[in-house]
């Protein structure tokens, strides 16, 4: 079985940690043959760490939290209510409602993503009152 949440927590991670080595090694570039000085490479460097490792590492802790847990979780079937924007500039988050109690994604998908799986169902898991989406299925009409 597909596991969307994990496929979308490893390209979100990766999404984050691939900027932040490229600009790590530019940074060591510059730093090593002089054209920066110590502290705008201190600087530069504490930035890279706040700006793309810390959510970078969020999301590849959560791939591997929840790739344990998933695999214990049965799925069940379920329509997604509703989407809110992430903290991050358009990333979305989806909300499904289980006996009157929402649960949410994290902000992993695009705006239009979220969007455009409001009504849809899907097969799902709750997980640590995190909803983990396993696969969209096709709405027959």
């Amino acid at each position: 079985m597909k596991k969307l949440t994990l496929s979308k927590y490893l390209t979100t991670a990766l999404k984050w940690l691939t900027p932040f080595a490229l600009l790590e090694i530019l940074i060591c570039v510059l730093h090593f043959s002089g054209i920066a000085e110590a502290t705008l490479f201190a600087l530069i460097n504490i930035a890279n760490f706040i700006c793309l490792l810390l959510p970078g590492g969020y999301y590849l802790t959560m791939f591997f939290v929840f790739k344990k847990k998933c695999e214990s979780a049965t799925p069940v079937d379920g329509v997604i209510a509703n989407w809110e924007a992430g903290f991050f500039r358009y990333t979305g988050a989806v909300i499904l409602k289980v006996d009157d109690k929402e649960y949410s994604t994290s902000a992993y998908f695009s705006n239009e993503e979220a969007k455009e799986m409001v009504g849809k169902t899907v097969s799902y898991a709750i997980i640590s009152d995190t909803l983990f989406i396993y696969e969209v299925k096709e709405n027959k009409e």
